[in-house]
């Protein structure tokens, strides 16, 4: 495997995750959620302002993983004017590639879900003052 298809396979694999990311928002959103919001229509939006803060969250990493997977996929495309080089076996370059991205991902998950969270106690916080 050459450096640019690790790249190439890498920024696929940034592309998925990002995907994920842009999707967990809408498919963690609970029947019970989309029962509450759809009735407090006249209520605080307590429920509301909350979803749509951990969307905005769900959406900033996926933004993120989607601009690294842009980025690598054109380094990949510039592979004439880059180093040479290349993977001794191309299976070990395809799991070293998968497994930078799941490594990546992991080491968000804790930041993530702090905003995910703090979207909810913001919202708590807005509708008692």
């Amino acid at each position: 495997m050459t450096i640019a298809q690790f790249l190439d396979f890498t920024g696929l694999f940034f592309g998925l995750a990002s995907g994920g990311a842009f999707s967990y928002g809408v498919l963690a959103m609970s029947d019970e959620s989309l029962r509450i919001i759809g009735s407090s229509f006249y209520d605080g939006g307590q429920q509301q302002v909350a979803e749509l803060g951990q969307q905005k969250a769900d959406f900033r990493y996926g933004a993120g993983f989607l601009v690294v997977s842009f980025l690598l996929q054109l380094l990949a495309k510039l592979e004439p004017v880059m180093p040479t080089g290349s993977w001794a076996n191309f299976w070990i370059g395809l799991v070293a590639s998968g497994a930078l991205v799941a490594a990546t991902v992991l080491a968000c998950l804790p930041a993530w879900r702090r905003a995910r969270s703090r979207a909810i106690v913001e919202a708590a916080q807005m509708n008692r003052a």
